[in-house]
Protein backbone atom coordinates (compact mmCIF):
# COMPACT_ATOMS: atom_id res chain seq x y z
CA UNK A 1 0.00 0.00 0.00
CA UNK A 2 2.87 2.39 0.73
CA UNK A 3 4.01 2.11 -2.90
CA UNK A 4 0.59 3.33 -4.01
CA UNK A 5 0.81 6.33 -1.67
CA UNK A 6 4.31 7.11 -2.92
CA UNK A 7 3.14 6.94 -6.54
CA UNK A 8 0.23 9.28 -5.77
CA UNK A 9 2.57 11.77 -4.10
CA UNK A 10 4.95 11.71 -7.06
CA UNK A 11 2.07 12.27 -9.48
CA UNK A 12 0.72 15.13 -7.35
CA UNK A 13 4.18 16.72 -7.14
CA UNK A 14 4.72 16.72 -10.91
CA UNK A 15 4.11 20.16 -12.40
CA UNK A 16 0.75 20.34 -14.12
CA UNK A 17 0.59 21.17 -17.79
CA UNK A 18 0.19 24.90 -18.22
CA UNK A 19 -2.03 26.70 -20.64
CA UNK A 20 -0.90 29.76 -22.54
CA UNK A 21 0.53 32.51 -20.31
CA UNK A 22 -1.98 35.15 -19.24
CA UNK A 23 -1.98 38.58 -20.84
CA UNK A 24 -0.50 40.84 -18.16
CA UNK A 25 -1.23 44.52 -18.62
CA UNK A 26 1.54 47.03 -17.95
CA UNK A 27 1.20 49.10 -14.79
CA UNK A 28 3.44 52.16 -14.40
CA UNK A 29 6.23 51.54 -11.93
CA UNK A 30 5.60 47.79 -11.80
CA UNK A 31 7.55 44.91 -13.33
CA UNK A 32 5.77 43.45 -16.34
CA UNK A 33 4.50 39.93 -15.67
CA UNK A 34 3.83 37.18 -15.55
CA UNK A 35 6.02 37.02 -12.45
CA UNK A 36 4.74 33.52 -11.54
CA UNK A 37 4.89 31.84 -14.97
CA UNK A 38 5.22 28.21 -13.87
CA UNK A 39 3.84 25.77 -11.33
CA UNK A 40 7.34 25.40 -9.89
CA UNK A 41 7.54 29.13 -9.11
CA UNK A 42 4.07 28.93 -7.51
CA UNK A 43 5.25 25.90 -5.45
CA UNK A 44 8.24 27.92 -4.20
CA UNK A 45 6.01 30.80 -3.10
CA UNK A 46 3.59 28.39 -1.41
CA UNK A 47 6.45 26.68 0.42
CA UNK A 48 7.93 29.97 1.62
CA UNK A 49 4.57 31.13 3.00
CA UNK A 50 3.60 27.75 4.50
CA UNK A 51 6.93 27.10 6.24
CA UNK A 52 6.38 29.39 9.27
CA UNK A 53 2.69 28.40 9.49
CA UNK A 54 3.17 24.65 9.95
CA UNK A 55 5.84 22.31 11.19
CA UNK A 56 7.78 20.14 8.75
CA UNK A 57 6.11 17.11 10.34
CA UNK A 58 2.63 18.56 9.69
CA UNK A 59 3.55 19.61 6.13
CA UNK A 60 4.93 16.15 5.32
CA UNK A 61 1.46 14.61 5.85
CA UNK A 62 0.02 16.45 2.88
CA UNK A 63 0.12 16.11 -0.88
CA UNK A 64 0.32 19.48 -2.64
CA UNK A 65 -1.90 19.92 -5.69
CA UNK A 66 -1.31 22.77 -8.13
CA UNK A 67 -4.06 23.73 -10.57
CA UNK A 68 -3.68 26.12 -13.49
CA UNK A 69 -6.69 28.46 -13.19
CA UNK A 70 -5.86 30.65 -16.18
CA UNK A 71 -4.72 33.92 -14.61
CA UNK A 72 -3.78 32.30 -11.30
CA UNK A 73 -2.39 29.13 -9.71
CA UNK A 74 -4.59 27.32 -7.20
CA UNK A 75 -2.54 25.41 -4.63
CA UNK A 76 -3.92 23.17 -1.92
CA UNK A 77 -2.71 20.58 0.51
CA UNK A 78 -4.74 17.43 1.10
CA UNK A 79 -4.17 14.23 2.98
CA UNK A 80 -3.37 11.26 0.75
CA UNK A 81 -6.26 8.89 0.03
CA UNK A 82 -6.95 6.45 2.88
CA UNK A 83 -6.31 2.73 2.51
CA UNK A 84 -9.22 0.74 1.07
CA UNK A 85 -12.13 0.84 3.48
CA UNK A 86 -10.61 3.71 5.48
CA UNK A 87 -11.86 7.24 5.87
CA UNK A 88 -10.36 10.69 6.38
CA UNK A 89 -11.72 13.15 8.90
CA UNK A 90 -10.65 16.75 8.79
CA UNK A 91 -7.36 17.53 7.15
CA UNK A 92 -6.69 21.19 7.64
CA UNK A 93 -4.27 21.67 4.75
CA UNK A 94 -3.34 25.13 3.53
CA UNK A 95 -4.94 26.51 0.36
CA UNK A 96 -4.03 29.64 -1.57
CA UNK A 97 -4.44 31.33 -4.92
CA UNK A 98 -1.44 33.07 -6.52
CA UNK A 99 -1.95 35.59 -9.33
CA UNK A 100 0.34 34.78 -12.29
CA UNK A 101 0.79 38.41 -13.38
CA UNK A 102 1.51 40.05 -10.02
CA UNK A 103 2.34 37.23 -7.61
CA UNK A 104 -0.39 38.46 -5.26
CA UNK A 105 -1.67 35.82 -2.86
CA UNK A 106 -5.39 35.68 -2.22
CA UNK A 107 -7.97 33.34 -0.76
CA UNK A 108 -5.46 31.84 1.69
CA UNK A 109 -7.11 29.58 4.27
CA UNK A 110 -6.94 26.18 5.93
CA UNK A 111 -9.25 23.60 4.37
CA UNK A 112 -11.46 21.53 6.64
Amino acid sequence: MSLLLLALQIIAMAPPPSGPPPVCHHQDGMIDGPVVPTAEVARGIFTAIAKPLQSEQAASKYVLTIADQGTAWGLSQALPPPPAGGSIRGGGGLTMRIDKCTGAISEMYYAR
